[in-house]
C-alpha cells in the first residue's frame, strides 16, 4: 500500500471509511428487501392483491439495486 502526503495509515483508513459507507448501504437495501420478503410471508392472506404486488414489486427493485454492488464485490 502507498503512503499519501498526508502520513502513514491513510490509506488503509480511507479504504476502511469507504468500506464501511459500502456495507451501511448494502445492509440497508438487504434489511429492506428481509422486512418485505418478512412482511409478504408472514401477512400474505391478509393482503389484497394490489398491496401484494406493491411490495413485489419494492423487494424486486431493491434487489435490481443490490446485484452490480454485490457483483462488484465478488469481482464478477
Amino acid at each position: 500500500m502507498s503512503e499519501t502526503m498526508t502520513g502513514p495509515g491513510t490509506d488503509r483508513a480511507e479504504h476502511d471509511a469507504m468500506a464501511a459507507v459500502l456495507a451501511h448501504g448494502l445492509l440497508n437495501r438487504l434489511s429492506t428487501i428481509i422486512g418485505t420478503a418478512t412482511t409478504l410471508r408472514e401477512h400474505w392472506s391478509d393482503l389484497d392483491d394490489d398491496e401484494r404486488a406493491s411490495l413485489l414489486e419494492r423487494l424486486e427493485g431493491h434487489a435490481v439495486l443490490l446485484a452490480p454492488a454485490v457483483r462488484k464485490i465478488a469481482g464478477a
